[in-house]
């Protein structure tokens, strides 16, 4: 049970500290003091390469994998009537890495939004 709770307080400060990753990226940005270039747009399509973000997308594609692999061993489970403990052993994993690949992913998007007023495209389509 102590594990539970470790896993959520890092989900809670990983929550935390993407949020202000982006935040901070783009906050000179919004402030107007630095306008995008169009060396910008380079930058806010591919920013999931960089060396950071690229991993986190690696890691949230192979828990999501991962996570459809034990969802059809829980299904596979009930057609064929596998014993109950089996089926949720295979819940169970299937629930570790559902929340693994959305907390991923989630973090990868809340750094990636806060790069958004880098964007010079934006400034076209407000003006």
């Amino acid at each position: 049970m102590p594990s539970v709770w470790l896993l959520l307080g890092l989900h809670r400060s990983g929550r935390r500290l993407a949020r202000a990753a982006g935040f901070w990226a783009g906050l000179p940005y919004r402030q107007g003091r630095r306008s995008p270039t169009r060396g910008d747009w380079f930058a806010v399509r591919f920013l999931g390469f960089s060396s950071d973000l690229f991993l986190r997308l690696i890691t949230s594609a192979l828990a999501g994998l991962a996570a459809i692999f034990t969802v059809t061993g829980v299904v596979r489970g009930i057609a064929i009537g596998q014993d109950a403990w089996e089926i949720v052993l295979w819940t169970c994993w299937s629930i570790v890495f559902i929340a693994v690949c959305i907390g991923q992913f989630g973090g990868v998007q809340r750094i990636q939004n806060g790069y958004l007023p880098r964007d010079p495209a934006s400034l076209t389509r407000r003006g």
